[in-house]
């Protein structure tokens, strides 16, 4: 913006400051209608075994369905098989599996039950040893908040199984109440392929013993799916739940779970308590450096990442501008400089290394753009990055909340003006994590961007439903209600969090991203919250707005710190897992057996090749579209059953060796050829007549005066 812009619109600014009381014609004010819950949605499917001991029952049900507390949920003691079953598991050697144990108390308490889990036995004198199954305590977190997010299916507030507590002690279960406990059991790399049998042994309130099987198949499955899954942990939280414990051995911990889940944090780093400041005429960036000590401190956590990859620590607030003065070209010079100066000092500091690090910027004034001088912005700071990229080696990461095909009918009207003129940013980025709408609504344009080589995940939101008339839906949309898989959502089914990477292989997205995967604290009010007892509906405030994002929205793991306090188990030395986490873990193994038949099946018999054919097709016809896919749990879990078999008969033709996402790739984005817009609210042609007609006035003035003055 020009002097003379800049003076004309103070001018014009003044002159028409009653404007401002007077809301612009294009904004859109959101209301939130709060609907009644009027039942309990049933997430449940069939029972698989059960056992009777008196009046008390103990059963096993499949991992991916909720377990409610009591009868008004999705099980009935009426309704439960009068019969003996076992379970049955077929997992690759590598692999794992889960599966739940439910304790239905009858008329009386249980108190002092104790589990004991065996070792596997398997064919010949072949062992799993019994450190490889896990039994983990499913307690039950209390939804206190309904929330715009999850209107379409009015799921009833109350207490939903979240939180897997480690069980390392006796506990008991209320009469007329289910306990259900998750059951994981991973298959050792060097274990014996072959059939093996598992008991499960309870004492003290309840006596009964358990048997399932499990076929451990001849085929070894990678630790990673290959997906790039980012999710941002706040660690600063740690600090306030740490009790003693040295808060960086905490971090560690935290970061080779999510490592261990196959959630990378690497490029998430960026909520900083600290952030570079300007001094003496350049950037101190000691305060920074010591605050990130604490993920960074001896290198340990970016190991864990291949390649590790950390946000520049760059935003318009950094450089000591507002948006619109990131036009001028001084201030387009000064993040330059930012940026070598940046390089020189990770080049120049030997307290850590951290010479193998992948950088990104992401300029957070940038996120969801809403004129079209913000998108401008973006594609030439991005620009700006391209220009010194071969001397620092800096890409340039950009996220945002929306899909960036500006002709698409959703994003006009969710932004709320005509934004098909707005710079084209298809090949701005690096990164782009898109919302599940996109894959609804604009997937021609999104599946455009996959072919050529762009990198592409599924952004998890914080809601997962939309309903008829809803600002998001576009009006071209078909007339019908909009529910997305989520993994968020405690109060979703459980196959929201299993079916995501399905969705992943089907549309050959890079993988799963989240906003958040370990934010305790309150958006609006500040401080720590206990996940355990807090209410778990995150607060978010937008557009002068403050309303309840959806049920877990944020966090995918508890602190096991405050596992003593709420549960009667013991304290964890680290995170505490969530079903959600498990499952989205589930459904990742199930990604990995898709993707090993896939790249499997060329090499195959006729026969065989022609069922991994119509297997693959299957799997795309049941997903149908990320709103629309089957809901039947037991049809996904046939599925894999019958991979892993036709994997399991062809086992010296699998390819157990899953590419990962190719992170090596070339980022030359074209120049910026036109000139920035003007500021919305007040067009620049506006000005520009009106000041030259201002600017003609004050000649004319002059001219009168003067010869006023020279006939006097």
């Amino acid at each position: 913006m020009t002097w003379a812009q800049k003076f004309f619109q103070l001018i014009i600014s003044s002159l028409l400051f009653a404007l401002v009381l007077f809301p612009a014609p294009n904004r859109v004010i959101l209301s939130f209608d709060m609907f009644p819950k009027s039942f309990l949605a049933v997430h449940s499917s069939t029972v698989s075994i059960m056992q009777v001991n008196g009046t008390s029952l103990v059963w096993l049900a499949n991992a991916t369905e909720k377990i409610f507390r009591d009868a008004t949920g999705t099980v009935s003691l009426s309704t439960i098989p009068r019969e003996s079953k076992s379970i049955s598991l077929a997992i690759a050697k590598n692999g794992i599996d889960f599966f739940q144990v439910v304790i239905t108390a009858g008329t009386f308490d249980l108190s002092d039950i104790t589990i004991t889990v065996g070792d596997l036995q398997g064919p010949g004198n072949a062992k799993i040893a019994a450190s490889y199954v896990s039994v983990f305590l499913e307690y039950y977190v209390r939804t206190r908040s309904d929330t715009y997010y999850e209107s379409i299916l009015h799921y009833t507030l109350g207490e939903y199984p979240d939180a897997l507590i480690p069980l390392r002690a006796p506990f008991s279960v209320k009469a007329g109440q289910n306990q259900p406990l998750w059951v994981e059991v991973k298959v050792p790399e060097n274990a014996t392929a072959g059939d093996y049998t598992g008991l499960i042994q309870f004492s003290g309130g309840i006596s009964a013993v358990l048997s399932f099987s499990v076929k451990v198949l001849d085929i070894v499955v990678p630790s990673h799916s290959g997906l790039h899954n980012p999710g941002f942990a706040d660690f600063w939280e740690l600090k306030e739940v740490a009790s003693g414990t040295n808060v960086k051995d905490l971090v560690k911990k935290y970061s080779k779970f999510f490592t261990d889940h196959d959630i990378d944090l690497g490029v998430s780093f960026d909520a900083l308590d600290a952030l570079p400041t300007f001094e003496d005429g350049s950037w101190n960036f000691e305060s920074w450096l010591n605050d990130m000590s604490l993920i960074i401190d001896g290198g340990s956590l970016l190991s864990e990442f291949d390649p590790p990859t950390l946000r520049v620590p760059v935003n318009f607030n950094v450089l000591g501008v507002d948006v619109d003065q990131a036009v001028e070209q001084e201030n387009q010079e000064r993040y330059i400089t930012f940026l070598k100066e940046f390089k020189e000092f990770i080049d120049s500091q030997t307290k850590y290394d951290l010479s193998e690090v992948k950088w990104y910027v992401w300029i957070d004034e940038l996120d969801e753009p809403t004129e079209p001088l913000q998108v401008w912005l973006i594609a030439r700071y991005a620009e700006l990055t391209a220009l010194v990229n071969a001397e620092i080696g800096f890409n340039y990461h950009y996220r945002v909340d929306g899909s960036i095909d500006w002709n698409n009918e959703a994003v006009k009207k969710d932004i709320g003006t005509d934004t098909s003129g707005w710079e084209d940013l298809s090949d701005r980025f690096t990164i782009w994590l898109a919302p599940q709408e996109d894959f609804e609504f604009d997937l021609s344009y999104i599946q455009k961007r996959i072919a050529e080589g762009k990198i592409v995940m599924i952004y998890q939101q914080s809601w997962t439903a939309l309903e008829k008339g809803d600002e998001d839906i576009p009006s071209n949309a078909e007339n019908r209600d909009y529910e997305f898989p989520s993994l968020p959502g405690i109060m979703n089914p459980a196959l929201f969090h299993r079916i995501l990477p399905w969705f992943a292989w089907k549309y050959k997205a890079a993988g799963i991203g989240f906003w958040a995967v370990m934010a305790w604290y309150d958006t609006v009010n500040g401080g720590f919250i206990d996940p355990f007892v807090d209410d778990p509906a995150l607060w978010i405030s937008f557009a002068g707005l403050t309303e309840h994002a959806q049920n877990g929205d944020g966090w995918l793991v508890y602190p096991g710190n405050k596992v003593s306090e709420h549960t009667g188990q013991p304290d964890v030395d680290g995170p505490v897992s969530s079903i959600r986490l498990e499952l989205f873990r589930k459904g990742l193994e199930d990604y990995k057996y898709i993707r090993m038949l896939e790249l499997s099946f060329d090499s195959f018999p006729p026969d065989a090749k022609s069922r991994a054919v119509q297997y693959l097709n299957q799997i795309n016809t049941m997903l149908g579209t990320i709103t629309s896919f089957d809901r039947n749990v037991e049809k996904y879990d046939e599925m894999i059953w019958n991979i892993k078999m036709l994997l399991n008969e062809n086992a010296e033709s699998v390819n157990s060796s899953i590419p990962s996402v190719n992170w090596e790739f070339s980022w030359n984005p074209p120049p910026v050829t036109n000139e920035p817009p003007s500021e919305e609210g007040f067009p620049i042609i506006v000005i520009t007549v009106i000041g030259g007609m201002i600017f003609i006035g004050v000649i004319a003035a002059i001219i009168i005066v003067r010869r006023r003055k020279s006939q006097n």
